[in-house]
Parts: structure tokens; sequence; C-alpha cells
């Protein structure tokens, strides 16, 4: 190989390890960011209920449970050809 192939390899090395080194920090970085952005929103919506009355707390907290109980019912009708 001559000396310029010798570098190139040096400088595509070099590349990647850099690139490499780019993709972690910016995926630790976006992690941080996401950690941050739940606790702050888990932060907000608890500021909100402490806000509300007891009674409003306890209705909102009866109709959240009552939702997720429901079940979803399909109509299927028959087409006649």
């Amino acid at each position: 190989m001559s000396i310029y192939e010798l570098e190139l390899q040096t400088y595509e090395q070099k590349y990647q390890e850099t690139l490499n080194e780019l993709k972690l920090q910016n995926e630790l970085c976006f992690s941080q960011i996401n950690e941050y952005m739940i606790k702050r929103t888990k932060e907000l919506k608890q500021q909100v209920i402490n806000k509300m009355p007891a009674y409003r707390r306890k209705l909102l907290r009866n109709y959240q449970r009552s939702s997720s109980k429901q079940t979803t019912i399909c109509h299927i009708t028959r087409t006649i050809s």
C-alpha cells in the first residue's frame, strides 16, 4: 500500500471513532433530556392535583378508574351483495 492509502485509512478510522463518540454523547444527552421532561411533567401534574379541592380529586380519581375498566363494543354489520 502506498503512504497515501495508509493516511486515508487513518483518517477514516479517526472519523469513525469521532462519529461513534458523537453518537454516544447525543444518546446520553437525549436520555437526560427525556428523564428531565418526564420528571417535570409528573411534578406539574402533581401541582395541578394539589391545587384541586379534595372532592374534585376524588371525582377525577373515580372517573379515571371507571374509564380504564370500560370495554369497547364493536358493531358488526352484514352486507348483502
